[in-house]
């Protein structure tokens, strides 16, 4: 299966972040990765963006809204 890739970020620890059009965000470590979707919480599956802020928060925009991932908890922001 090929997934159609929408972003990518590198974050603060050097974990690679994969947005995709319809299978949500990747979150991808030198010894580990997930995949995170809607039944984790994340707003929609099509991810548009990625951005860790400042106090290590990973912001995620969708075509359907914002949320932030803190503390391995998704948050709606819009």
């Amino acid at each position: 299966q090929s997934l159609s890739i929408r972003a990518l970020h590198e974050d603060a620890q050097g974990v690679i972040w994969v947005g995709t059009a319809d299978a949500g965000v990747c979150r991808i470590s030198a010894d580990s990765h997930r995949q995170y979707t809607e039944q984790d919480g994340l707003v929609n599956n099509d991810v548009r963006a990625v951005l860790q802020d400042l106090d290590g928060k990973v912001w995620i925009a969708t075509s359907q809204g914002l949320c932030v991932l803190s503390n391995n908890v998704f948050h709606v922001i819009g």
